[in-house]
């Protein structure tokens, strides 16, 4: 009754560390595609994830479930807080009777399985729908009913509707079932009968995939994808934290052995075989094929209930006494404490993170979203750098003609995105542009180079693994001013080009550079724009930027070529009106040393002298 009692304590827990801020974050770029999708019709759904990398099962699912729950960020993120919750009622069922407490409160504890229960994403109903797939499997190799089989093939098609990598899982059963019919082989006459029904049921579950099979081939052959090129021996224990605490593993860094040491002890307990091959499948697929990537880090979820029950089974192990008398149990037992503090001590700190650390929240859609409209002037233009990064950002944005989608092509067509910045230039005043994956989106970065090429980087900063951008729109270049001037052994500034030397308080200051290197350069570094009231006086608006808008860094800069630098300095709207000096420099941004400079305008400071301005 106690036991009893205790799991359903550590479900109500699980369910509040999953309800709790579900709403807090902002949705972001992954989430907007799901939100996106909830508004289309269910022959619209499938129709349109036909171009798109997941199949159609979760966002169907989702679409029903927001016309009974809502739209709210709540509402869309409930039904993976749910699927947790259901997945933690699956592991209770797998774990054995000694380690059931344990394992059920280690899976919901567990980072990730909280982090992605809180995304509105298939990730956790797919993770949940595995746990009842390999519940399921556990016996439908042997069992003689008809329940069993048909309720394995009915959730493997699910799960491969819902995500393609649900094949990991599938896989893990196979193996599972395998090693299961292996150890039971003293039934021989058996064996045989129970290997039929098992292929059997495999090709029952692909032929109720068969309709989807081709979009997938085509799905999973022709996606853009990223490779890890990482070493075996730093790969395994980077996937082995992620498995063990999840995206914020980098907390209290090495206490991860101490998870690593109750699995270990797990495989001499009561879930070895289905637990083992639910963790080593997933794991070594992931390191085989390189796919330990920031992008695909978080198909790990798939695995990590299998941790919680080894890890509770290796402390249960150890705790027993791993067959050692009563006298000498208490080393064992004493060890068992100590890992089992260590990792839940690294977990508390995690879950703290993954709630609390900017470091490891989404990107602030909502807050960028406010902040540009709070903003806004007429001739702005809002660029979304990434194909569906218009889903999200209008979510919180209302539509607008001066929002626009660029690089939303796969594979991106350069001439055609050219044109159409050409189209937004002739008009824009100012720019913000949100980059997002563009290695994926743009790696040729065909639109960052135009925009560094037409038009003056003002800044740029990020929020979250969102960069945001901001760009004062083309102009004439003006008079070009030959300066020579000299900055240490190997940086030249020939001449400089301001539009416009008479601006008004609240006005982008542009200005044009051009550089040349006399011979390499080993270090990378930056180059200041400082307006002030005189020299003397600290200034009242600044850029601090790498050269090109940062692609054209000084460390590559080949000896002799002309290099051109096109640069915004945005002038505060409280500006009083006069006569400013403008100031640059160049220095190192790892020691903040300035390079000595040799010129005719050349100040104290490291500093030079390039113009006059009028601000009214």
């Amino acid at each position: 009754m106690m036991r009893r009692g205790l799991v359903v304590l550590v479900l109500l827990l699980g369910c509040a560390l999953r309800f709790h801020r579900l709403g807090a974050q902002s949705l972001w770029y992954d989430e907007g595609n799901s939100v996106r999708m909830t508004e289309r019709s269910a022959a619209e759904i499938v129709a349109a994830v036909r171009n798109d990398i997941h199949p159609p099962g979760y966002f169907l699912v989702l679409a029903g479930w927001v016309r009974l729950a809502g739209r709210s960020e709540f509402a869309l993120r409930a039904l993976s807080a749910l699927s947790g919750v259901l997945l933690l009622a699956g592991v209770q069922r797998i774990a054995g009777r000694r380690a059931l407490p344990l394992a059920a409160l280690l899976a919901a504890l567990h980072p990730a399985l909280v982090y992605y229960s809180q995304e509105a994403r298939m990730y956790m109903p797919a993770a949940a729908l595995g746990v009842a797939l390999l519940l399921a499997g556990r016996h439908a190799w042997r069992a003689r009913g008809w329940r069993t089989s048909t309720t394995y093939c009915l959730l493997a098609a699910a799960g491969l509707y819902t995500h393609y990598l649900f094949a990991v899982l599938i896989a893990a059963a196979n193996v599972a079932a395998l090693l299961a019919m292996l150890v039971a082989l003293r039934h021989r006459s058996n064996i045989r009968r129970w290997f039929e029904r098992w292929v059997r049921l495999q090709f029952v579950a692909l032929m109720l995939f068969l309709p989807w099979l081709p979009t997938a081939v085509q799905h999973l052959t022709s996606w853009p994808a990223a490779r890890s090129n990482v070493a075996l021996r730093e790969a395994l224990p980077a996937v082995w934290r992620w498995l063990a605490f999840g995206p914020s593993a980098g907390i209290n860094a090495g206490v991860e052995w101490a998870w690593a040491l109750l699995a270990a002890a797990g495989l001499a307990g009561g879930s070895a075989v289905l637990a083992g091959a639910w963790l080593l499948v997933p794991a070594g697929l992931t390191l085989l094929l390189g796919l330990f990537t920031p992008a695909f880090a978080k198909f790990l979820a798939l695995a990590a209930p299998a941790v919680a029950l080894l890890a509770a089974d290796g402390a249960a192990v150890l705790w027993g006494g791993g067959g050692a008398r009563v006298a000498g149990r208490w080393p064992l037992r004493a060890l068992a404490a100590a890992l089992l503090a260590a990792g839940l001590w690294n977990t508390q700190a995690a879950l703290q993170s993954l709630y609390f650390d900017a470091r490891f929240a989404r990107s602030d859609y909502r807050a960028l979203a406010a902040e540009l409209q709070a903003r806004y002037q007429p001739g702005d233009a809002i660029l979304l750098n990434a194909p569906n990064q218009s889903e999200v950002f209008t979510y919180y944005h209302p539509p607008a003609a001066y929002v626009i989608p660029v690089a939303v092509t796969r594979p991106l067509d350069a001439m055609l995105q050219r044109a159409q910045l050409e189209g937004i230039g002739a008009w824009a005043k100012r720019v913000f542009v949100i980059y997002y994956g563009e290695a994926q989106a743009d790696p040729q970065q065909v639109v960052e180079r135009w925009l560094n090429s037409n038009t003056f980087k003002i800044s740029e900063r990020w929020m979250g693994d969102v960069r945001v951008a901001e760009y004062a729109g083309a102009a004439a270049e003006g008079v070009v001013v030959n300066v020579d001037a000299h900055f240490g052994d190997a940086i030249v500034l020939d001449a400089f080009a301001l539009p416009a030397a008479d601006l008004h308080a609240g006005d982008p200051l542009r200005l044009t550079l051009r550089w040349h290197a006399v011979g390499a350069i080993p270090q990378r570094y930056k180059v200041f724009v400082h307006v002030s009231a005189s020299r003397d006086a600290p200034p009242l608006a600044q850029h601090d930027s790498e050269p090109g808008g940062g692609l054209e860094p000084t460390s590559v800069w080949p000896a002799g070529v002309a290099i051109v630098d096109r640069l915004g300095v945005a002038l505060p709207a409280e500006l009083p009106a006069g006569r400013y000096e403008l100031l640059l420099g160049v220095y190192d941004p790892a020691s903040g040393q300035r390079l000595p400079v040799k010129a005719a305008a050349a100040l104290p400071g490291d500093r030079l002298l390039l113009a006059t301005v009028n601000i009214h």
